[in-house]
């Protein structure tokens, strides 16, 4: 089962630090790293555009790694239908390397429960 984040309609989602789990990768990702976000709906359309992700931060063991969030202004668009109390969408967070042999390409694929904001 694949992880569920719940938020509501204009807040900031959680946020997501992603690495490359590629053996021999630095501690700092080089500008050949690209890490992308976005969110579909049920039938797999793109509901948030692609995004390219440029923010990172170290952690405490001094590897750098991708700060992803899916932000008020884009879960204010995602739609609840009148009467449910949520709807599910698919928030994808991929990271890619085309220089790395063999060139690296990962998805992680989330649920993003997505509430009504204010009183239903």
């Amino acid at each position: 089962m694949r992880e569920i984040i719940e938020l509501f309609q204009g807040d900031t989602s959680g946020v997501k630090l992603t690495r490359p789990d590629m053996p021999g990768v630095t501690d700092a990702l080089d500008g050949n790293w690209i890490c992308q976000q976005a969110v579909l709906d049920c039938e797999g359309v793109v509901v948030v555009a692609v995004a390219t992700v440029a923010d990172k931060t170290t952690d405490a063991q001094g590897k750098e790694r991708f700060v992803v969030a899916v932000s008020p202004s884009d879960s204010a668009t995602l739609a609840v239908p009148n009467g449910e109390p949520y709807q599910d969408y698919t928030w994808v967070i991929q990271l890619e390397n085309p220089t790395t042999t063999p060139p690296y390409n990962k998805e992680h694929m989330m649920t993003l429960r997505i509430r009504a904001q204010g009183i239903p």
